[in-house]
């Protein structure tokens, strides 16, 4: 038995239909388990045993092997990006309240003598002071929290599951997704260290790596289409880059630094760094307009692709085996298979760019995770933020 949520598409692959049942809720499911309607249930082991204090594991036998890792985070209505940013900031700061033990102090949890005025004018240290960091919240066992825990430089590479793909999205007649396809070419920005030289597009490593996840997005956007992209060139050094997305003069930026900007949106990272929140971030994303939602969400997807690959098995030539996109419209519904068709999976990006030497745990974050630490907090607690969209 399982509900919508709690495993329905993953029995829906695996199983036949007669072989299971949907009910429709948990408390239904696990009133079927008790009185032996059902024999196996899928569900989150933590809310199950919540939910009836009578099904317990002196009762029932969990198994020990999970059959998806689905986070769970936070819903904000898409067209409120500000209290996104506020609840992004909070999560954020109970991660770094852990990383750098910064813990639960009454003394400190203080009203505010002034109200704020806007987001940058938010303590956000005070969620820390006033509830606890992420480990103190944290409701298991705190020696068993698997990837619920701080990285300090093993894997990061994981795919968040894509959801409910197929149902079509209105939105898409709207936003750069329509803009891009109708003039048939990317711009993508390139935001280069402060010690780079050398040719662009034939460069290797974080640069290279850049390059090539423009052409994958290209790829995606154009039927396989990589080369339908060109590159703009930005330092490090000023926020001319950003100026640059923010005036649509390009479509999306590489080489930007994952943190908290107002106005902008930040893709899963392509390449992890070994920083931390306090002593800045040396990690590389995707950088996309705040405003432009449908298209941030595209281009996350194609990074995420990439892992999704690695982490299944998949190559160029088992391509077919991602999963089709209509959400973004018919003309996209390609798009994961054109990318990865185009670039390969993950490990196929970062060999080209940092050679076959390294590998496994030897790539630190640029590794599969296996079940370790997940969470690592961006930089920027509130006061901090840069806002350069205005």
């Amino acid at each position: 038995c399982a509900t919508p949520t709690s495993g329905k598409v993953y029995l829906e692959s695996r199983f036949p239909s007669d072989f299971f049942s949907v009910v429709p809720s948990r408390e239904d499911m696990l009133n079927m388990l008790s009185n032996n309607t059902c024999n196996v249930v899928t569900d989150l082991k933590f809310f199950s045993m919540l939910f009836d204090k009578n099904i317990s594991e002196n009762n029932f036998t969990w198994g020990d092997k999970f059959i998806s890792h689905q986070p769970g985070a936070a819903v904000t209505r898409k067209d409120d990006p500000e209290f996104s940013r506020v609840v992004n900031l909070v999560i954020n700061s109970l991660f770094y309240g852990e990383e750098e033990g910064l813990t639960k102090d009454p003394s400190r949890c203080l009203n505010y003598t002034i109200l704020p005025g806007s987001v940058a004018d938010l303590e956000f240290l005070k969620a820390i002071y006033c509830v606890g960091n992420y480990g103190e919240i944290y409701y298991g066992d705190p020696n068993n929290r698997g990837e619920n825990r701080i990285n300090h430089g093993t894997g990061m590479l994981h795919s968040t599951p894509f959801g409910n793909l197929d149902r079509v999205n209105d939105d898409v007649v709207e936003g750069s997704l329509t803009n891009i396809k109708k003039i048939g070419s990317l711009m993508c920005g390139v935001i280069l260290p402060v010690n780079f030289d050398g040719e662009v597009t034939e460069s290797t490593t974080e640069v290279g790596m850049g390059v090539d996840f423009c052409r994958t997005l290209a790829a995606a956007l154009f039927g396989g289409g990589y080369n339908d992209v060109s590159f703009l060139t930005f330092r490090e050094t000023d926020d001319n880059s950003y100026i640059a997305l923010v005036n649509y003069t390009v479509d999306v930026l590489v080489g930007a630094r994952p943190e908290h900007r107002y106005g902008f949106d930040f893709s899963t990272p392509y390449y992890w760094g070994d920083g931390t929140a306090i002593n800045g971030t040396n990690s590389f994303s995707f950088a996309t307009r705040e405003n432009d939602r449908m298209f941030s969400s595209f281009v996350n997807c194609v990074v995420v692709a990439t892992i999704y690959a690695l982490e299944n098995g998949i190559d160029q030539e088992r391509m077919m085996e991602l999963p089709l996109v209509p959400l973004f419209g018919g003309e996209l519904s390609f798009a994961l298979r054109d990318a990865v068709a185009y670039s390969g999976n993950y490990d196929h990006i970062y060999t080209k760019n940092f050679g076959s030497g390294l590998f496994g745990s030897t790539r630190g974050r640029n590794s599969l995770n296996e079940g370790g630490p997940l969470l690592h907090p961006l930089p920027g607690t509130g006061n901090e933020l840069m806002d350069i969209s205005a």
